[in-house]
């Protein structure tokens, strides 16, 4: 469907910038299994991660698609309709969501033998690229996204993520039962962050075999993950303050299991 008939891109009514228009829209995306990222160095990720259908670069850019994909001239004012950045770059590549089974995703996490996070009905997308970034560099070894979070393909979660979204396993589960079973399958305990029963984060042993869940910004951990969670953690705080924002809890939480292994290692 995205090779591309012509060598530019010149009408709003080409076939191939239709689709790729439609690729704004989730519902879309979901159905499709596509996306759209943008910038040289997201393209070229998605391009190593043998992901790419197809790279649009617009005439008054300079940039040079990825060797050995397919790509195709558009013109500036229609690349300007798809792309999604105020100082764009140039260059907008569709690619292919890794649709991952339950078992592919069980097996991954065994070989990486790393913790999980688990998003629970998430709602910012800046907030959701920052903690997938994170948790890649924390050396988690997957991403649960439960049903209610916001698209981890939408354009801003790709773009906070910084390629991190396209490395690192991802599965999409409909509720807190499924993803507790997936994670007794990969002997992962359920860490909560619900303020019932919390212990303080580093009063836990985190540095292997846990999935951490990050519950909505406003509403927290759902009463289902409260139920299944083996234990809650808190960030004790000082002065006046009730709450962090979601990514950075997740980010100080997430760390404390890399600490904990270079404790150990040291």
């Amino acid at each position: 469907m995205f090779k591309s008939p012509v060598s530019k891109i010149i009408s709003l009514d080409n076939r191939t910038f239709r689709e790729c228009l439609k690729l704004k829209d989730k519902k879309y995306r979901e159905r499709e299994g596509l996306f759209l990222v943008e910038g040289v160095n997201l393209v070229s990720e998605a391009a190593s991660q043998g992901q790419v259908e197809l790279v649009l670069v617009s005439d008054a850019s300079d940039v040079k698609a990825p060797e050995g994909v397919d790509s195709v001239l558009i013109k500036d004012s229609l690349f300007k309709k798809l792309s999604d950045t105020q100082t764009s770059q140039g260059i907008i590549a569709v690619v292919k969501k890794k649709q991952l089974t339950a078992d592919e995703f069980a097996e991954s996490i065994i070989r990486k033998k790393g913790n999980i996070l688990i998003l629970d009905r998430l709602q910012d997308p800046g907030n959701i690229g920052t903690m997938i970034r994170t948790a890649e560099a924390a050396g988690y070894a997957g991403i649960i996204a439960i049903k209610g979070t916001v698209d981890v393909t939408s354009p801003k979660v790709i773009r906070s993520a910084a390629g991190s979204a396209l490395r690192m396993p991802i599965i999409y589960m409909d509720g807190a039962e499924d993803a507790a079973q997936l994670c007794e399958k990969v002997g992962k305990r359920l860490i909560g962050t619900s303020v019932k029963n919390a212990k303080p984060f580093y009063d836990i042993d985190m540095k292997c075999d846990i999935a951490l869940v990050i519950g909505n910004e406003g509403n927290g951990m759902s009463e289902e993950f409260e139920n299944l969670a083996y234990e809650n953690v808190m960030i004790p705080m000082g002065g006046n303050i009730e709450s962090l924002n979601a990514a950075v809890a997740a980010g100080i939480i997430m760390y404390e299991s890399v600490k904990e292994r270079l404790n150990e290692e040291g």
